[in-house]
């Protein structure tokens, strides 16, 4: 069952909640970051978000589960070759509703997830939230990983993840520039190699994005 924008922005901030209780922070990033930067249409299915520390995932969801009053719930992985659980944010108890929060952390190496300075962190709805260039780059990635994926559920999504990146371009202002994010190209070099190569796919696929990138200030052969 989808849940309304309303709900995920308040799962969101539950959760925000709960991590700071834990004293971690954090900030949302993928499709829930992706509405909250202005695109109001793409209401999410599940929450992703970032816990900006050293500690194990699956260690920061167990903790999660194990607050008092906590509406967390731990499922083991569908494939039982997986060692992960999946976490579950249940809003209402009967009927049974839930939403899906997937935790990262910079250390998560397949996602190439930049470790954000706080200082740079916006908040939006109350909830902290990756900044825009940053995002864009991981949608970027993430459109070239369902490209590279033999995995029939995660090609469906390739047309969605396209749409999501030409509704973010359009969404770009001065502030997105590369020089204004020069911290990106310090910590994150991993990531800023890979956006280059990839973005010069996506441009050649989508011709019209070019003078966006450009704009950004990414530079085409």
């Amino acid at each position: 069952m989808s849940l309304p924008a309303s709900e995920i922005r308040r799962v969101s901030r539950r959760t925000v909640e709960a991590l700071e209780r834990l004293d971690y922070e954090c900030c949302l990033f993928g499709s829930a970051a992706c509405h909250l930067w202005g695109m109001a249409h793409r209401v999410p299915n599940d929450i992703d978000i970032v816990v900006l520390t050293d500690d194990d995932p699956e260690e920061i969801k167990a903790k999660l589960e194990e607050l008092d009053d906590s509406r967390f719930r731990l499922i083991p992985a569908q494939d039982p070759r997986k060692h992960y659980k999946v976490l579950w944010y249940v809003t209402c108890w009967e009927p049974r509703i839930e939403c899906k929060v997937d935790i990262v952390t910079p250390n998560t190496r397949r996602l190439n997830i930049p470790d954000v300075p706080r200082d740079l962190i916006p908040w939006m709805s109350d909830i902290p939230v990756m900044p825009f260039l940053p995002l864009l780059l991981l949608k970027v990635l993430g459109w070239h990983g369902r490209h590279t994926s033999n995995k029939l559920h995660l090609q469906k999504k390739i047309p969605r993840d396209e749409a999501d990146i030409i509704n973010l371009l359009d969404l770009l202002d001065a502030g997105d520039k590369l020089y204004n994010n020069r911290w990106l190209r310090t910590t994150k070099l991993r990531l800023m190699r890979s956006a280059r190569v990839h973005i010069g796919s996506f441009a050649k696929k989508f011709p019209s994005t070019k003078r966006k990138w450009k704009y950004i200030g990414f530079r085409f052969n």
